[in-house]
């Protein structure tokens, strides 16, 4: 949860000038100054939009308030993301790869290893 060590006026103000300053050209990481350019220049990038400075929409368009959502949630929300806009750049830049621009299932990988025995040198340590 957002802690109010910066007044809430100073972040919005930041985050609105730093999200200008990225749609208003072509190349936004030339453009990133300080910590809130690079927050919204990576949201924009993993596909994120900011609505405010603590309101934003993921990838999915669920709306993440980071005034009432605890950092490790974010981070975990940005990680899936993440995960995400990696499958599908992997599936745009190589049209072999488009059937995995919705990931890799590794659940059925999972299963089936984890009814193999483990051959002892391959047991996990105590």
């Amino acid at each position: 949860m957002w802690e109010h060590t910066i007044p809430i006026d100073d972040l919005h103000a930041a985050i609105h000038w730093a999200e200008q300053r990225r749609i208003s050209c072509r190349s936004p990481w030339r453009r990133v100054v300080g910590p809130a350019g690079a927050v919204v220049t990576t949201l924009a990038r993993i596909g994120w939009k900011v609505v405010s400075a603590a309101r934003w929409v993921d990838d999915l368009g669920n709306q993440v308030d980071i005034t009432e959502v605890c950092p490790k949630s974010v981070s975990v929300l940005v990680e899936r993301s993440v995960n995400r806009w990696t499958w599908r750049t992997l599936a745009r830049d190589h049209l072999e790869l488009g059937h995995l621009e919705h990931g890799v299932d590794f659940g059925p990988v999972v299963k089936l290893l984890a009814q193999q025995p483990c051959l002892p040198r391959h047991r996990p340590r105590p």
